[in-house]
């Protein structure tokens, strides 16, 4: 009988740790969502997706860095050069880099971007993302004191790239 109410306790105890793990994701979930109100001069945001293939797309880091100038939030978006080790690939990409500020859309745009990490971040083994053969394959949300990363090794998720596309329209 006393191993039955010490299974009961275990039971109990894992869901109670189920349970508040769950309610503190949400609460980072909502950390992001009210980040851009938040960062004041010297906090950042960086978003950041890798193309792990080395194929047609070449593997290579992207980038969203929101940062506060001149009191207005402006965001920078950086594509580096191909991290493969063929230089065959090499020359298909080259490094780009825009700067501007946010405008209100851009915001919601960012906003909806981090909401939809988190809904990804709880969803991954899903299988309601389309694919998409040119899309990163992992993703960081960077702040000043802490950084998130998923990977998405079956691609299937396409807000990082339309997010870029989104921002740089």
């Amino acid at each position: 009988m006393a191993a039955f109410s010490g299974i009961r306790k275990s039971i109990l105890l894992f869901f109670l740790f189920m349970i508040t793990g769950l309610c503190s994701f949400g609460q980072v979930s909502n950390k992001h969502s009210n980040y851009l109100n938040d960062i004041q001069d010297g906090d950042s945001l960086t978003l950041l997706g890798y193309f792990s293939d080395c194929g047609e797309w070449g593997g290579h880091f992207e980038s969203i860095y929101v940062y506060r100038k001149d009191s207005a939030l402006w965001f920078t978006y950086k594509k580096d050069s191909i991290h493969c080790p063929r230089y065959a690939n090499h020359e298909q990409i080259e490094m780009l880099e825009v700067s501007k500020p946010l405008t209100a859309k851009q915001k919601k745009i960012i906003q909806n971007y981090l909401d939809g990490f988190s809904k990804f971040n709880k969803s991954i083994e899903t299988n309601k993302y389309k694919t998409i053969s040119n899309g990163p394959n992992c993703y960081n949300i960077i702040t000043k004191d802490r950084n998130i990363e998923v990977c998405d090794h079956n691609r299937k998720w396409v807000l990082f790239k339309n997010t870029v596309i989104e921002l740089l329209r």
